[in-house]
């Protein structure tokens, strides 16, 4: 079975288009950022709760921005707008792999979707890092204690991070 038969299945129809495989792609990086993350955290040493809030509602929003871009595409495929003179959908591509242009479009695609799913680990990995740093606690999170804050800087508990005491 070709790529264009497997495509034109009726339950495969939906990724018939740019649009459509770019929400699968984000849909699939922020699904594998929750994977990562949840496993960071279980495997962690000691618990922080802010990683509850980048893997439970972060992570979250990107699937849900993902599946509503791939929806997208596959109402876009439907309108009449967008279908070309003799009935067929426009943004509808095929990919035939005895043309060199398509293996090579294919490659790069899934080579962007791999850089893409790395990046978004390497991206939750420094996340789950910057949640512990002082930084975060005391100029992101904990605005309000701007006093405590300037007080924690030069005082001799400036040697150890808010995480050691206030997290785990």
């Amino acid at each position: 079975m070709s790529i264009r038969e497997f495509l034109a299945k009726p339950h495969m129809r939906i990724f018939g288009n740019w649009i459509s495989l770019a929400g699968l792609v984000i849909a699939v990086g922020s699904f594998f950022s929750f994977i990562f993350l949840f496993v960071l955290d279980m495997l962690s040493s000691s618990h922080n709760p802010y990683v509850g809030i980048l893997n439970y509602l972060v992570a979250p929003t990107f699937l849900v921005i993902g599946v509503v871009t791939m929806m997208v595409g596959a109402v876009l495929r439907r309108l009449p707008r967008f279908r070309r003179a003799d009935g067929t959908a426009g943004i509808f591509f095929t990919i035939d792999f005895t043309r060199r242009k398509d293996r090579r479009n294919l490659v790069l695609f899934i080579s962007g979707t791999f850089g893409f799913l790395l990046l978004s680990a390497v991206g939750s990995y420094q996340t789950y890092h910057f949640t512990e740093s002082v930084g975060f606690c005391g100029e992101t999170c904990h605005s309000v204690m701007s006093p405590e804050f300037t007080s924690y800087l030069t005082s001799p508990h400036a040697r150890v991070s808010c995480a050691a005491c206030h997290i785990g």
